[in-house]
């Protein structure tokens, strides 16, 4: 599920969390933090977003998924 108060905001900034869910991101449009995005293709995205899953069921990790 789509996370929401302190956890979505933990995760837009690249905080590792126990919770499940997900968080959409997007520095530019200025939606969370780039370092969010860190591990993923960020450095070969020009306009990245992402969403970033994370939470216990990924035994503690991040998985991000970046287009442009």
């Amino acid at each position: 599920q789509q996370l929401s108060g302190p956890e979505l905001q933990a995760c837009q900034s690249g905080t590792p969390l126990s919770t499940n869910g997900w968080c959409y991101v997007a520095p530019e449009r200025g939606v969370g933090e780039a370092l969010a995005l860190q591990g993923s293709s960020y450095e070969i995205c020009p306009h990245p977003e992402g969403v970033v899953y994370t939470g216990e069921l990924l035994d503690g990790i991040r998985y991000i998924s970046c287009w442009h």
